[in-house]
Parts: C-alpha cells; structure tokens; sequence
C-alpha cells in the first residue's frame, strides 16, 4: 500500500511514539529510518525498542552518516521520517534541505508514556524520554527553523499526516 504525499519536502523529522515506525511498516513509500544503527557502532536490530538508548559506542560520523542515508533514501521513499535531533536538523538546515518536524504537544506526556511501554521500551529509556518530554514539548512549540506538524495526543503521525495535507 503507498501513502499519498503531495507536498514540496518528503522528510519528516519526529519525536518518540508518534508513529513513524507503524508508518514505515504500513506503506512501502514510507521509510522510518532510525536514527541507532548510524548512531551507535555496537547497535543491533534484534533488542532495537527493548535497549534504545543502552548502546555504549557512539559512532563519531553519526551526522555524517545519517545525513547521507537520508539523501539517499530521499530519492527512492516517498516520505522519509527521521528523528528530531538537533543536530540532524542543523545538518539538514546546514545543506538547505526541506523537511518538516512532527512533534506531540505538552498534555500528550501520559498517552507518549503509554507508547513507550506498549512498544516495548525499556524502563530506563522510558524514563529518559519522560524526564524530557516537558522541555523538549514546550521547545517543539518554539520551533521556528521547520514546518511544524503538531499531533494531537489521541491522534499518531499518519493522521496527522492526512489533515496536514487537507488544509
């Protein structure tokens, strides 16, 4: 099944639990491309929900190598959906590409949580996330360097995605 994007940017930088994973799996013009397997050396997809965050040898070409597989995947995926670092989107602003950041707004911090755990996060990464998820929520509301595509809590990215493309 393909999903139907008619927008000038396919890349969709997005925070935890929203969906871009499900997304990914659903349309075969959708890519969710993690961000761990260019972040970490010792990073293995067989415990990729269960350790997020547990890897310990952080790859020092992590930007360089993300925002190359990003390019690249940008020229054969419909949509290519991505983390919300940063440091990506600097990189991403630094070579003047398009994207958009899809973000849950602050009163979404339980229904997230909820995710989290349902994905099969582990505790440590949860709490991690939660920790953050306050700050990080009032400075997506801040952002002013992408488009913004706020989710509301009940809703995830694809649905988010639809109405974004109706206004």
């Amino acid at each position: 099944m393909k999903f139907t994007w008619n927008q000038d940017f396919n890349i969709i930088c997005g925070t935890p639990a929203i969906g871009k994973t499900t997304m990914g799996q659903k349309y075969e013009n959708v890519i969710d491309l993690a961000s761990s397997p260019y972040k970490y050396l010792d990073w293995d997809p067989k415990l990729a929900e269960r350790n997020k965050g547990a890897w310990k040898h952080p790859n020092p070409n992590y930007i360089r190598d993300y925002i190359e597989a990003i390019i690249k995947h940008a020229k054969s995926y419909d949509l290519v959906l991505l983390t919300m670092s940063r440091g990506v989107r600097a990189a991403l602003d630094e070579r003047n590409i398009k994207y958009a950041c899809a973000y849950s707004p602050p009163g979404a911090r339980e229904i997230i949580r909820q995710r989290l755990l349902e994905r099969g996060n582990g505790i440590d990464f949860v709490n991690r996330e939660m920790s953050i998820f306050d700050e990080r929520a009032e400075a997506n509301e801040q952002l002013r360097d992408c488009l913004k595509i706020k989710i509301p809590p009940e809703q995830f990215l694809e649905q988010a995605l639809m109405g974004y493309q109706t206004n």
